[in-house]
């Protein structure tokens, strides 16, 4: 998967979803992409990234790049 956002720190990771039908009406059908902080994104379990999760901004699912 093409990801055209780096991080700028090493604490930002930068996630994805897909657009949903609002946007898909509105012509904003593509791919969104969105960074996070770290605290926002790790599993405290186990220490590493989440594959995915729901952002509490937005209420919507964002997913890790492969």
């Amino acid at each position: 998967m093409f990801n055209p956002f780096k991080p700028e720190k090493a604490t930002n990771f930068v996630y994805w979803r897909n657009a949903t039908l609002g946007e898909i009406c509105f012509g904003h059908g593509a791919i969104h992409y969105r960074e996070f902080t770290i605290h926002e994104c790790i599993n405290l379990k186990t220490g590493r990234l989440k594959k995915w999760f729901v952002s509490p901004d937005d209420g919507l699912r964002y997913n890790k790049p492969r």
